[in-house]
């Protein structure tokens, strides 16, 4: 069929005694597979009706990335602090070479294990060389410290945190 499949095609209702019982679709349990793209494959039959069992196979689809690894955080490069203005730009560097960088997180902490003083808010990722998060209204009090929580997220759903 298709160059290198995974799993050799079978016809999911050849256990189905007629036709109403069809689903028109299919699973398949207990498949590990190694983090990479997959292509589904999907093939349909017409009946027999129709002059006989004539196949057609779509072999490339849009790729399902299995991803169970987090993504590299590797620093923070820069810290901007204004306090007239009460705004933080946090600037970083991290990368997910197999599905990418999904969103940002930025949270304070009252020690660096914990958001006590702001929760993690969202921040969508920066397609550039240098991305950075951007937060007004920390409402930081005079000689409290406060420690910096950045979590990225990729497309995964894996996260890593660094502070």
């Amino acid at each position: 069929m298709c160059s290198s499949d995974v799993i050799s095609f079978r016809d999911p209702y050849a256990h189905l005694t007629a036709r109403n019982f069809w689903t028109n679709s299919a699973f398949q349990k207990e498949l590990h597979l190694a983090d990479g793209a997959y292509y589904i494959t999907v093939q349909a039959l017409n009946g027999v009706e129709l002059g006989g069992s004539l196949v057609l196979t779509l072999c490339h689809s849009t790729p399902l990335t299995v991803d169970t690894s987090p993504p590299h955080f590797y620093n923070v490069t820069d810290i901007i602090y204004d306090e007239d203005f009460d705004l933080i730009a946090i600037y970083y560097t991290a990368t997910d070479s197999l599905s990418k960088i999904a969103h940002a997180e930025f949270g304070l902490g009252k020690t660096k294990y914990d958001v006590q003083i702001k929760a993690y808010g969202l921040h969508a990722p920066m397609e550039r060389e240098d991305p950075f998060v951007a937060v007004k209204d920390l409402g930081l009090e005079e000689e409290v410290p406060a420690w910096i929580r950045i979590r990225v997220t990729n497309h995964g759903k894996m996260f890593t945190s660094a502070f």
